[in-house]
């Protein structure tokens, strides 16, 4: 009824190749998805800030964002780097940072990538 077929399907060395490109990409996923994640949240913040400016004082609000940025644990050198400003009935916020990804070999780390996040919002309130 059956042919017999010498196609044994794939081979145990191929199956581990797959596997390990695999289990690859979902580690390095794992790394990289939440700098993306906590520059969306800390974005969103802003841009909700902006939307309330006429509420708050710069002051406020910059304490505000400096509370998420080190609940997200956005790495900035210092609260320098948050520039929160107005002129007229304009506010403008911006914070440019750099994530960087990094991966461990027995007792030696290695620096594989960085990725520059730059979180702007200029709005009328």
């Amino acid at each position: 009824m059956f042919k017999s077929s010498t196609n044994r399907g794939i081979g145990k060395p191929a199956l581990l190749f797959i596997m390990a490109v695999f289990g690859a990409i979902f580690y390095f996923a794992y790394q990289i998805v939440p700098f993306y994640y906590n520059y969306h949240e800390f974005a969103g913040h802003m841009e909700a800030q902006a939307r309330r400016a006429s509420e708050y004082s710069d002051d406020e609000i910059k304490e505000f964002l400096m509370s998420k940025v080190d609940k997200l644990n956005i790495p900035i050198e210092n609260d320098y780097d948050l520039e929160v400003s107005r002129n007229d009935y304009q506010i403008y916020m911006y914070l440019e940072y750099t994530e960087e990804l990094w991966v461990s070999f027995g007792e030696k780390d290695y620096k594989l990538w960085e990725f520059p996040f730059v979180a702007e919002v200029e709005r009328d309130y």
